[in-house]
């Protein structure tokens, strides 16, 4: 890591995810089942950015090479303008019948011993427009998970939480 980096915990790098598809690449005899809508991996080199502590609740710039601070001193001094968001729903990837059903295939899995631990969900469309920074602000108010993120990938956006860094914590 460069010596002039200015950072605390997080210093940038390559930040992404791995889908639970992404088994496939590590063990192709499960054959997971690929969604089409979402890769099974994407990352970015992040060399700025911005971190919001949810702990103590700072604010924390890290850059490598160019310090952009007097940009981020002008946004915050800009004006705020609302912007607009609209999120339409769509539909569930499964019926309410087609849920239940997994969820009894798994309750059995459980009783046979085959596993201990299972994430029995699906997947809701929504057609969304506007600022998405938006559905952020709403999780974060919702989820007391101190990791989040928002990720931009060229036109992507990626947001989420997860409780394990706050498992850490207690530890």
């Amino acid at each position: 890591m460069p010596r002039k980096t200015i950072a605390r915990n997080y210093a940038g790098g390559l930040v992404g995810y791995l889908s639970y598809e992404a088994l496939n690449f590590m063990e192709p005899s499960l054959k997971v089942k690929v969604h089409d809508s979402f890769d099974q991996f994407q990352f970015g080199a992040y060399t700025d950015g911005i971190i919001l502590d949810k702990l103590t609740n700072e604010l924390l710039y890290f850059y490598y090479e160019n310090d952009r601070q007097a940009l981020l001193k002008e946004l915050i001094e800009e004006k705020s303008t609302r912007s607009s968001f609209e999120a339409k729903f769509v539909g569930d990837e499964l019926t309410e019948r087609e849920h239940a059903r997994m969820v009894q295939d798994v309750k059995e899995q459980i009783r046979a011993g085959n596993t201990f631990q299972c994430e029995v969900g699906f997947k809701s469309k929504y057609n969304v427009k506007g600022d998405m920074l938006k559905i952020y602000a709403r999780l974060r108010e919702a989820n007391p998970s101190p990791f989040m993120y928002f990720l931009k990938f060229g036109d992507k956006k990626v947001i989420g939480a997860s409780p394990e860094l706050l498992f850490g914590l207690r530890g």
